[in-house]
């Protein structure tokens, strides 16, 4: 199997960490339930998508690897913006 770009584990690594916080934000907004129980089940499968792509990452790239791009750390902010028509995703270092 052709190994991924470590670029491409990045972009994957960030659209995981805002589906992941954009399906918690969802639930405390909506706070039923029926709802939670959707998005518990939606979490442990977007979880263990994490962790695969996280073992990909550490396999393909073992110098490389670092989990705050999955997890975030102080110097990785993951900043979301929410606005009637859109949703802006962005990945802040602190250097």
């Amino acid at each position: 199997m052709k190994k991924r770009a470590f670029e491409n584990y990045q972009k994957l690594a960030l659209i995981l960490r805002a589906v992941d916080q954009m399906l918690f934000e969802s639930a405390q907004l909506y706070n039923r339930a029926a709802y939670s129980d959707e998005t518990l089940r939606i979490d442990r499968k977007l979880q263990r998508m994490k962790s695969q792509a996280e073992e990909e990452l550490f396999k393909d790239y073992p110098e490389q690897a670092d989990t705050s791009i999955f997890y975030g750390s102080e110097a990785r902010q993951l900043n979301i913006e929410y606005g009637t028509d859109f949703i802006h995703v962005k990945l802040t270092r602190k250097e």
